[in-house]
């Protein structure tokens, strides 16, 4: 049987590690660095513990139960709907009110603990931005949460791309007012992993939102 070639690919949060260590963890320290992460997150785990080749082919991270069936819409689509679903849960759980979808043009158009599912903010452009999920942040800030689910090594590099295009049109109309995070599926190669946290976005994966959860009790938004 012939060899598979070596995978440039994160499968999951246990692929991030040898990623982050050629730079001393500079990147994993900005990244959620006032979070008291659980030990299953992918970034408060020690690079050391990463075995430091990837020969395993790219695999879908999720259960089998999770994809989608032949005629059933776009496979990425309808993750992504599914985890912007499970995020919508949490923040129910934790007591956040849902409000109906609608264009963000002003400062403090959401009130604290309260969110927006597949909502607009405006830009210096004539088209505002999709977001996923908006959240009300204290002092008026608004965390702007986009779920994204890539299968291979190029809709990896499409889907981070979305994510950086946004965030520089967000921060360039409303500054340090709105922050960016992504929830993350999939094959996600680790250059576009850092690609993000370069560019200040906040990285969680669906598969462990109980991070999330942590990050927002860490930044005093409960």
């Amino acid at each position: 049987m012939q060899r598979r070639p070596r995978s440039d690919f994160a499968t999951d949060d246990r692929e991030i590690g040898p990623a982050r260590a050629a730079d001393g963890g500079a990147r994993r320290e900005r990244c959620l660095s006032c979070a008291p992460l659980a030990p299953t997150h992918p970034l408060a785990r020690p690079a050391a513990a990463a075995h430091p080749r990837r020969t395993a082919p790219p695999l879908r991270v999720g259960r089998a139960a999770d994809r989608t069936p032949a005629g059933a819409g776009h496979p990425a689509q309808s993750c992504s709907s599914r985890a912007g679903s499970a995020v919508v849960q949490l923040l129910k759980d934790m007591g956040w009110k849902q409000l109906p979808a609608k264009s963000i043009d002003t400062l403090g158009a959401l009130p604290f603990k309260h969110f927006s599912h597949k909502t607009r903010f405006a830009t210096k452009s004539v088209t505002p931005q999709e977001v996923d999920l908006a959240l009300g942040f204290k002092g008026t800030v608004v965390l702007a949460i986009e779920c994204k689910v890539s299968n291979d090594g190029t809709n990896s590099i499409k889907r981070v791309n979305d994510v950086i295009k946004k965030a520089a049109a967000w921060k360039d109309y409303w500054g340090n007012f709105v922050k960016t995070a992504a929830v993350l599926q999939g094959v996600i190669a680790p250059r576009d992993v850092n690609r993000l946290l370069d560019q200040e976005v906040e990285v969680f994966w669906s598969h462990d939102l109980a991070a999330f959860e942590a990050w927002l009790v860490s930044q005093g938004q409960v």
